[in-house]
């Protein structure tokens, strides 16, 4: 950072510099009096709030106070161990921390704000990864925290930084939020055309210009050859076999997903616990996790008891069937009918009890193709979201670096020459703050010397 192009009336320093670093305690767990009152003792994952952090998931009391480290209001919390190194918090209320997060508290009038937006910069987060410790768990300690190097506007310029950000990152965080938003409202969405697909809403029109029968009502059972369940126990297996032994788990959006974990059998094992699987059987997870589902497209598996498979008659499209069984009406069926507490069980009964209405043929291929095309077209708003909150996430970044190298603020400061140069600028702001705290310093040294007068 030592050869950044800094800004007229800029300078650089050490964090040490321009705070008072902290790292945080942990009162002793074994002493109960320590804890459960109103003075928060903030962790890492209470720095999710960012710019505006007030509350902790632990409070201490006043006796566990007075064993921590006090730290005001106003303060910067920079999370200094472990994944989340560098996730930073600024704490508006006195508080103190665990010892896996180190403070800073600006000193003598310099802009709080500032400072933490300072920290989540690109320079100051690739600063903090870069001189933590190379182990497998990162680290980086007081010291090295305290002599980062830092760079540091006039007074007046930080606080016309920090003004600017709060109002831009505010910006971004409104758009953030309504981004976040869509996923939810496409859920919604979807719940909301498959309801529309299997009452009939969706092919009214449809069906009424084509002349078709009203919907029959019947029940899985009836329009099944086949309804059971996998293994009730489980197989030999064998790290060398060609089949893999799946339950309900391994149900997933329509397909049968095969996880690392996921047990092989040999031929033998497969062809004594298999099941009549063809192209026409859906699969349904019907213990523990209720409702995933798969079209079985060949895939070589036997089946476990949490998975149920249904062989469809040719009176039913199985895609159709799909739909049926993905509805909100579906689940909320399996889910009522289910056995016990502690893991729900979907009995075949109940499953091949499931009574809805049935469409002719040509309409469920019509509510097929017309649900496909619907759900095709969320999922590409949905990866239009992605690709947009990629761009959020990179646009606050983007703003912090323009803002600490200058340029938020660069029209400013030609309109006020005289806030950022001569006293004003940021080397005399930096040599008063050395002076007084040499003061502080003085004075302590001379209360202690009369304090050790009278003893």
């Amino acid at each position: 950072m030592s050869d950044f192009n800094l800004p007229e009336g800029w300078s650089v320093c050490t964090l040490a510099d321009i705070g008072n670093i902290q790292t945080g305690n942990t009162p002793p767990k074994k002493q109960p009096d320590f804890y459960g009152d109103s003075f928060p003792i903030f962790k890492p994952g209470d720095l999710d709030a960012g710019s505006r952090v007030l509350h902790a998931s632990e409070y201490l009391s006043e006796a566990g106070r007075a064993v921590s480290r006090f730290i005001p209001a106003g303060s910067t919390y920079v999370t200094c161990i472990g994944a989340t190194i560098g996730k930073t918090g600024f704490v508006v209320v006195d508080g103190t921390c665990n010892q896996q997060i180190n403070t800073i508290t600006p000193e003598f009038g310099l802009s709080q704000k500032w400072i933490f937006y300072w920290i989540c910069s690109p320079n100051m987060q690739t600063a903090i990864i870069s001189n933590s410790s190379s182990t497998t768990l990162p680290i980086l300690n007081k010291s090295k925290f305290s002599s980062l190097e830092t760079i540091i506007p006039p007074l007046a310029e930080q606080q016309q930084i920090a003004q600017k950000l709060d109002e831009l990152l505010a910006q971004v965080d409104t758009l953030k939020t309504r981004l976040d938003a869509i996923p939810n409202i496409l859920k919604r969405f979807r719940q909301s055309v498959l309801a529309a697909a299997v009452s009939g809403r969706l092919t009214e029109e449809w069906r009424g210009e084509n002349r078709l029968a009203n919907w029959l009502e019947t029940t899985l059972s009836e329009c099944s050859d086949r309804i059971g369940d996998g293994l009730h126990g489980t197989p030999s297996y064998s790290k060398d076999g060609d089949f893999y032994f799946i339950n309900g788990n391994n149900l997933s959006n329509g397909k049968i997903v095969i996880k690392d974990s996921t047990k092989k059998v040999n031929f033998e094992e497969y062809n004594k616990h298999k099941k009549d699987l063809n192209l026409n059987t859906l699969l349904v997870s019907i213990n523990g996790t209720i409702g995933n589902l798969a079209l079985y497209q060949g895939e070589p598996v036997i089946l476990g008891k949490s998975a149920c498979y249904i062989n469809f008659k040719p009176l039913m499209n199985r895609n159709f069937a799909f739909i049926l069984l993905s509805s909100f009406n579906f689940f909320e069926y399996a889910v009522r009918e289910a056995t016990g507490a502690t893991i729900q069980n979907v009995p075949l009964k109940a499953i091949r009890n499931y009574r809805f209405c049935l469409p002719s043929l040509e309409e469920q291929t019509e509510i097929v193709r017309r649900v496909e095309q619907l759900f095709a077209y969320a999922d590409q708003i949905e990866q239009r979201v992605k690709d947009a909150q990629a761009r959020v996430n990179h646009l606050a970044q983007s703003i912090l670096a323009k803002a600490f190298r200058g340029e938020l603020t660069a029209d400013w400061r030609a309109q006020n020459p005289e806030l950022i140069s001569g006293e004003n600028s940021a080397a005399a702001l930096l040599e008063r703050i050395k002076a007084e705290r040499e003061a502080v310093g003085k004075t302590k040294r001379k209360v202690k010397a009369g304090v050790a007068v009278k003893q």
